[in-house]
């Protein structure tokens, strides 16, 4: 509304003014708190207005507020008039990156980490890799991706993790494993990748072999898993 201010001298003189009182907006609606890096939608009922911000979160002019680093944030909501509705919402930050080594062969296991603690571990795809929820070890379980996901108060830290599938190490045999002296048999691995015979040391795919006894090939792939077959 409106009211006339007066202000008057002992002398009878006086001055005035007509003051305009304008209405605040409705309260801001919307949550209190957001992940860094993550987003969320404010309203207001009284329309017209614009939107916003200080401190640690951006604000777009439809109300969406988007977390930029850990700390506080005050959002506006400004009408024309100068009267304006404020919000303080609180930014989580984000665990710290996840460390450890994020290839594994299956079969096998990584640790992984964050050194910031009292977070709960999982894994988006535990067929491909599991994970111990308080612990951060990872067992590959199939070839495959997954995510790893590391929590803290509802804020995620994340990682793709690869497993990587054992090379096939079969062997195959040319000719007969039982032979009179002075016979052989060739010895052929099937996977894929580099090789190393035992006894004997040598690093091709086949093995010509004259003398009894048992022979192992390993089979090292691409991605450094290996795998081993005795004959």
């Amino acid at each position: 509304g409106t009211a006339t201010i007066t202000y008057s001298l002992g002398s009878g003189c006086s001055v005035s003014a007509i003051v305009t009182v304008s209405p605040n907006p409705a309260a801001i609606a919307g949550g209190t708190s957001v992940c860094e890096g993550s987003c969320l939608s404010f309203i207001d009922a009284t329309a017209g207005g614009t939107w916003s911000s200080v401190g640690s979160a951006s604000i777009s002019g439809t109300g969406v507020a988007c977390g930029t680093a850990a700390g506080l944030s005050v959002v506006y909501y400004t009408l024309p008039t100068g009267c304006a509705a404020t919000k303080t919402i609180t930014v989580n930050g984000l665990p710290a990156t996840i460390g450890g080594s994020l290839a594994v062969c299956a079969g096998n296991t990584s640790l992984l980490t964050s050194i910031t603690p009292g977070g709960i571990w999982s894994s988006s795809n535990p067929s491909v890799a599991s994970i111990g929820s308080g612990t951060g070890m990872m067992n590959g379980i199939a070839a495959g991706t997954s995510t790893i996901s590391y929590t803290i108060g509802g804020c995620t830290r994340t990682a793709q993790v690869t497993v990587n599938a054992l090379p096939n190490s079969a062997v195959t045999t040319s000719g007969n494993t039982t032979f009179c002296q002075g016979g052989s048999v060739t010895l052929t691995s099937q996977g894929s990748g580099t090789y190393l015979w035992s006894p004997g040391g040598q690093t091709t795919q086949a093995l010509s072999v004259t003398a009894s006894g048992q022979y192992s090939v390993t089979v090292t792939s691409n991605s450094g898993c290996q795998s081993r077959t005795n004959v």
